[in-house]
């Protein structure tokens, strides 16, 4: 999914960093880290030097993690017993 929203993209920059299960990047590489200076979207980039701006962020989860959340969400529900 695509991203503009800086606590979004956050989010999935700790989920990448912590747990693993995200990945989170742009057309130039994985991004690291990310801020808004002037109403731009600045990322840095992995392996880069500086900021860099972005139009948008691809947040990508991996298939296991959605997994993990159904099995959860039909075990609270009772679906699965």
């Amino acid at each position: 999914m695509q991203s503009r929203s800086i606590k979004e993209i956050k989010a999935a920059l700790w989920r990448q960093a912590f747990i693993g299960d995200t990945q989170v990047g742009c057309g130039m590489g994985q991004v690291v880290a990310i801020r808004r200076h002037k109403g731009q979207l600045l990322a840095m980039i992995r392996g880069w030097k500086r900021w860099h701006a972005v139009e948008h962020v691809e947040i990508s989860e991996s298939w296991l993690a959605g997994m993990v959340l159904q099995a959860q969400f039909c075990k609270e529900a009772g679906i699965f017993t």
